[in-house]
């Protein structure tokens, strides 16, 4: 009696994960149309997309989310380098975060923190180093 409570135990949470794998891919199965329904109505998305790693892609739609205007500048950045033909692979995340830098003026800044301390830049770190 109690092998066959096993068997029907292993026998329903195989049914349940294949349920739910199930569910899952019908879910990307929708969220994929409804993508591609996206991009067939708009050709300038299209484009973008397909010079992108979908981590950029992702980084961008963030972007747009907080400041639009940054993201039509890089768009027109990215068109115009694929148009010259200084593109020739997908826009990595991490160029897209130069090109970001470089639109919005910002450099890379390092923190540094201490236990106890508060978080500090590395450049006040190195001034109150080397001043002593």
């Amino acid at each position: 009696m109690d092998e066959l409570e096993k068997i029907r135990r292993k026998k329903l949470l195989e049914l349940q994960r294949k349920a739910l794998l199930q569910k899952k891919m019908e879910e990307e199965k929708k969220r994929r149309e409804q993508l591609e329904a996206e991009l067939r109505s708009n050709p300038r998305e299209r484009f973008i997309m397909t010079w992108m790693t979908p981590d950029a892609y992702n980084y961008l739609k963030q972007i747009r989310k907080q400041d639009q205007r940054v993201s039509n500048l890089i768009e027109d950045v990215l068109i115009s380098l694929v148009n010259q033909g200084i593109l020739r692979s997908k826009l990595t995340y991490q160029q897209l975060v130069l090109i970001e830098r470089r639109i919005t003026g910002r450099g890379p800044t390092i923190r540094i923190k201490r236990a106890g301390k508060e978080v500090r830049d590395i450049t006040d770190e190195l001034k109150e180093k080397f001043k002593s």
